[in-house]
């Protein structure tokens, strides 16, 4: 195998016109790197430099050779940089997921603070089902996934670890039948259509239990959408209820708007994890995004 060391000094001798340029250049003996140069053309089996009376200068072979390893030392600058800018947090990618598709709601404070930190790094955020990520873990096109994936556990491939227990709670808009300080019952607040995500268990199989129990009138949830903001939108202007974390519900831009009920206890706290697949050990660009999104549901578990 050819040295990268010995194609150097082929093509510094080249650049210089002679041994005594490049030598001072390369900072090393003329004697050494004449030496360099015969054995790279014992190696090769051909002259690189015709010797004369005038100095030296590069045979046909040897200009092929130059132009040759002066596109691999290129390359391996290139990738060499790119080495050094993974290492420093400089480059780098990152595909993650959330499901079910509101999730993505964990990320809305983190993305921005990675982005800002680390902008050389490319990122792809994608929203999906939770059988899908699961899919897309298994297959390697995820990095990792955050959201409501207890339902992964059983797929033996990926590892789902708990970060946060976040308490939600029920809301209505303002002017709402049941707006007050009095905490509604199951039964009252069943009574309205419900708008909430896609299948987010354990609560999808608790709703779908209460449902049939008390025999409400309304499917739960009645629309599923997978937008906050639409589901706000559709809360603001309909007497349809819907479910949110708890401490967002306590900001004042919300409370302008909605009432909701905090100390609303029938509905367990939603479990959120972390997936990916067994065995994966982070990239030097997820650590800090991971540490993030941890710190970020953890602020999301706190009291309103």
């Amino acid at each position: 195998m050819i040295e990268l060391k010995k194609i150097r000094h082929v093509l510094e001798v080249a650049r210089q016109g002679g041994i005594t340029k490049a030598a001072l250049s390369l900072n090393t003996t003329q004697s050494a790197l004449t030496r360099s140069i015969q054995a790279l053309e014992g190696q090769l089996g051909f002259l690189v430099f015709e010797r004369g009376p005038r100095g030296i200068r590069l045979t046909r072979e040897g200009e092929r050779f130059v132009a040759r390893g002066a596109l691999i030392l290129s390359e391996v600058e290139d990738l060499e940089g790119y080495t050094r800018g993974v290492r420093s947090l400089e480059k780098g990618r990152l595909k993650i997921g959330a499901a079910p598709a509101l999730f993505s709601i964990l990320w809305q404070q983190a993305l921005p603070e990675y982005a800002d930190r680390y902008p050389g790094i490319q990122i792809e955020a994608v929203t999906e089902s939770v059988g899908e990520i699961g899919r897309m873990l298994t297959a390697g096109e995820l990095d990792f996934a955050i959201g409501c994936l207890d339902a992964l556990r059983s797929q033996g491939d990926l590892d789902v670890e708990a970060i946060a227990e976040i308490p939600v709670s029920p809301y209505v808009r303002r002017g709402h039948p049941l707006d007050g300080e009095r905490t509604p019952s199951l039964q009252e607040l069943f009574s309205y259509p419900m708008v909430g995500p896609s299948a987010a268990e354990p609560h999808q199989a608790f709703l779908a239990r209460m449902a049939i129990e008390l025999e409400v009138p309304y499917a739960l949830p009645h629309l599923v959408i997978d937008s906050f903001s639409l589901i706000t939108r559709i809360v603001e202007r309909t007497d349809a209820f819907s479910f949110i974390f708890s401490r967002y519900a306590s900001m004042s831009d919300f409370i302008d708007k909605f009432c909701f009920w905090p100390q609303w206890t029938p509905l367990p706290a939603l479990p959120i994890s972390l997936a990916y697949r067994a065995g994966w050990q982070p990239s030097r660009a997820a650590e800090p995004l991971l540490s993030l999104l941890r710190d970020n549901a953890s602020r999301f578990a706190g009291p309103p």
